[in-house]
């Protein structure tokens, strides 16, 4: 295998950065120690850029390519850091959707979605006639009148509860450990 460029990073299946190799978890660097291998990061990563510049931090990060991507309509720069391990939902957040909306009639009070001749009832309404008030909204509709009684609040259930916590949102991963050459070859540029 050829010897490594400074600023080079690799992925290894053990737990330590082997020797002339520095783990890729953006510790800051003195300049004077490190002239060739600043030559090539910068301070990209981090750091003042006059006595110290940082490591690239992908603990916990997926290492991404960078530029432009038409497909994902974005530009990024290389050591920008994007992205959440958690999300919390809010309601402006939620894309527009519709809800079931349960409806009754003589055969089925408010437990089906198309019952023929129905009117909206409550879900769990009871069996007809065993509770006027409830039937009372189906049997105007049902005889071509207005009702005169209020719908059951959950006519239209919600098909979520809005919980203002945090959950999950990074995709299956396997852990590896990237490592950065720290002493190698300096990179030749292209003419």
């Amino acid at each position: 295998m050829a010897d490594p460029f400074y600023g080079e990073i690799r992925a290894f299946g053990f737990n330590w950065p082997p020797i002339d190799w520095a783990l890729c978890n953006g510790a800051m660097m003195q300049i004077q120690q490190n002239s060739a291998l600043y030559a090539v990061l910068g301070a990209t990563f981090g750091g003042d850029g006059r006595t110290t510049f940082a490591l690239p931090d992908l603990a916990n990060a997926v290492p991404m390519h960078w530029g432009t991507s038409a497909s994902a309509g974005m530009t990024v720069q290389l050591g920008q850091q994007l992205g959440a391990p958690t999300v919390t939902l809010t309601q402006a957040g939620m894309p527009t959707h519709t809800h079931q909306l349960n409806l009754g009639n003589a055969s089925y009070p408010g437990l089906a979605q198309s019952p023929a001749n129905a009117a909206p009832s409550r879900p769990e309404a009871p069996i007809p006639n065993t509770n006027p008030q409830t039937y009372a909204a189906f049997q105007l509709w049902q005889n071509g009148q207005a009702p005169t009684a209020m719908m059951g609040a959950s006519t239209l259930a919600n098909a979520y509860t809005l919980v203002p916590t945090p959950h999950e949102n990074r995709s299956p991963f396997q852990v590896v450990n990237f490592c950065i050459c720290i002493a190698g070859e300096f990179p030749p540029r292209p003419d």
